[in-house]
């Protein structure tokens, strides 16, 4: 990954993570590089194309009806459309170690846009909006994002700890809504991304 990609996927999460940091200078630096780039590559700002991918748990929580989860991807897809022009959803699995060591798993989707690279800015208060709205109505105690198929970071937590602590555990949530089902299409990662890991520092959670 370039130092310039590398720029806006760590002030992206920071921002995510820390919403009074300063991305000014970071600002106006990547837009001058995409302004430069401009001069060699004909609409280099809007050919050119930033990686997102957000993973949203498909089981239903606690006296949920069916729609419930689907309601959420579609909310997540339609503002990816908006700021891509399109998106892709791929069948996954979460899976981390509970207090005894046991392997815990939850069904999800991920949800992959491709967006111009000039409204990597603008993908920011999209991206904080729809973590919040997974974490509020499916009950997670952080959210996985992936940008250009790297991550920086622990999983994001948008929410304070004493609502997080409140959530049901693993065990409590249903079976896969059944309107998630027709989603369930294998994840295939685009060749250049690389293989990464997050980890969370509450649960241990890995995806």
């Amino acid at each position: 990954m370039s130092p310039f990609r590398d720029a806006i996927r760590i002030a992206i999460f920071e921002r995510l993570q820390n919403d009074s940091v300063n991305l000014t200078k970071t600002r106006e630096e990547v837009n001058h590089i995409i302004e430069e780039y401009a001069k060699s590559y004909s609409n280099f700002d809007e050919k050119e194309k930033l990686n997102l991918e957000l993973t949203i748990p498909i089981q239903l929580p606690p006296n949920c009806q069916t729609g419930h989860c689907k309601a959420v991807v579609d909310e997540v897809k339609k503002a990816f459309n908006q700021l891509g022009g399109g998106s892709r959803i791929f069948k996954a699995e979460g899976s981390w170690l509970d207090e005894e060591e046991n392997v815990v798993v939850d069904k999800c989707v991920i949800v992959f846009s491709a967006i111009p690279i000039k409204k990597w800015f603008d993908s920011i208060p999209v991206l904080q909006q729809l973590i919040k709205e997974i974490q509020t109505k499916l009950f997670q105690e952080c959210v996985f994002l992936r940008i250009d198929g790297q991550t920086y970071g622990p999983p994001i937590n948008l929410l304070n700890k004493s609502v997080t602590e409140d959530f049901p555990n693993i065990a409590q949530f249903g079976e896969i809504d059944p309107s998630c089902e027709p989603m369930q299409d294998p994840y295939e990662s685009p060749s250049h991304k690389a293989s990464t890991t997050q980890i969370s520092n509450s649960h241990n959670n890995i995806q």
